[in-house]
């Protein structure tokens, strides 16, 4: 068939810098009345993360950086990361954004992936041809290197374009099909898809880029699956709608009725 031409949306996506789910962030319940809290009383600094992060995720900010900063207080690496992603992004309280990355620079520093991933991610939001590049480049580096998909989905852009850092298409290329098809994280399939659908310094490979794209809807991203109902074949297009439909996009529930 002939593809429509319809609207991409080519724009290299930042992921953000809320965190991404450890496993048991989704079964960490408020402590019901009557039972000792883990995290507070119970000294499970590990605990503290994990509700610190649904409480991210549930758009409880406030309890997100008490609970974080009750394990950061206690040396625990992944509380300290949570605690500096809430000063930085305002989350709970007053943005502290010197706070907020000072304890990410000292997680990063001492290995700490996901301490990197949002450090890198925060300092991206930067204007282009900040100071601070070459240190998003290389806590982005960091933060792929040790298995984590949302960095090696944000370091895409910055690879590519040699943000920070030598640009290095192959290495986007690779930092985007470990991200998609390794770590199953659909931004990253849609930032690879990008890569290969305007080329970016390589060869233009659009049927591939849709390939790539009706992955990461399948991952739950909604722009690859806006991307795929802009321009992908038929059977791609009918698998995309209810997905799409499914993750908010109003107009592909009503094309699917």
């Amino acid at each position: 068939m002939s593809r429509p031409t319809l609207p991409i949306l080519l724009g290299i996506l930042l992921a953000g810098c809320s965190p991404q789910p450890a496993p048991a962030a989704d079964s960490a319940e408020p402590v019901p009345p009557g039972v000792v809290d883990p995290c507070t009383a119970g000294g499970d600094d590990q605990a503290c993360a994990d509700q610190a992060r649904a409480a991210i995720h549930a758009g409880d900010g406030k309890t997100a950086r008490r609970l974080a900063k009750v394990g950061c207080d206690r040396g625990h690496a992944d509380s300290c990361g949570l605690l500096g992603v809430t000063l930085a992004d305002g989350l709970g309280g007053a943005v502290d954004m010197e706070a907020g990355l000072q304890l990410l620079r000292k997680g990063c520093a001492e290995d700490h992936a996901a301490s990197c991933s949002d450090l890198g991610s925060i300092l991206m939001e930067r204007p282009v041809g900040s100071a601070s590049d070459a240190e998003a480049y290389a806590a982005l580096h960091k933060a792929c290197g040790a298995d984590d998909a949302r960095a090696c989905s944000n370091f895409v852009e910055p690879a590519l374009a040699g943000r920070g850092g030598p640009a290095d298409p192959h290495r986007a290329v690779n930092a985007g099909q470990k991200a998609c098809f390794d770590l199953d994280w659909g931004p990253g399939c849609m930032n690879l898809g990008i890569v290969y659908y305007s080329g970016g310094y390589l060869k233009k490979q659009p049927d591939l880029a849709f390939k790539t794209w009706a992955r990461g809807c399948r991952l739950g991203a909604l722009d690859a699956c806006k991307n795929v109902l802009s321009g992908g074949t038929d059977a791609q297009r009918a698998e995309a709608r209810p997905l799409a439909c499914a993750l908010g996009h109003t107009e592909a529930c009503e094309d699917g009725q």
